[in-house]
């Protein structure tokens, strides 16, 4: 498994966009508001209950700015969003992106951090990159930030940028 020697660095033949870990790191610590762990997408029980793309156009309209994507391998070598080792039921990445393409800077222009918890295979990650770049697009903040400096940067700096971890 390949890895990144410098934390500023990217994995090497990562397919997640070539983003360093560093600046992201460096960003969700500086933030300073609280983030708690929720399953956006789950509508019910999160053992057997049903899920949803409108629990993240939810939480999206209001105003959350961090939202988890429990990414497993799915059929047709298309990634899925579900709570792994469960009955939950599963919706697509296609979907959950178009989701966040869309409602994202609705109600907020501060970035959104999406939280990618990955347990798909090398051809599904890639698939994944794919879906993300294609849907997207130049929301995605793929810029470096100078590490150099004496002052992180503040979420006014990410306006309008969707940042992925």
């Amino acid at each position: 498994m390949p890895y990144a020697k410098n934390i500023q660095d990217p994995i090497p033949g990562s397919p997640m966009l070539g983003l360093s870990v560093g600046p992201i790191l460096l960003f969700t610590a500086h933030v300073g508001f609280p983030f708690h762990r929720m399953w956006l997408y789950l509508l019910e029980d999160q053992l057997k209950g049903p899920s949803s793309v409108e629990g993240y156009i939810r939480a999206l309209r209001r105003g959350c700015r961090c939202l988890e994507l429990d990414c497993w391998d799915g059929p047709n070598d298309e990634p899925i969003i579900y709570h792994g080792h469960t009955l939950t039921s599963k919706i697509s990445l296609k979907s959950v992106a178009e989701a966040i393409n869309q409602y994202a800077f609705e109600c907020s222009d501060y970035p959104v951090i999406l939280s990618i918890e990955n347990h798909c295979n090398v051809k599904q990650q890639h698939t994944l990159a794919l879906i993300m770049k294609e849907t997207l697009g130049e929301k995605i903040f793929t810029d470096n930030v100078d590490l150099d400096r004496t002052v992180l940067p503040s979420p006014e700096f990410f306006k309008g940028k969707i940042i992925i971890k």
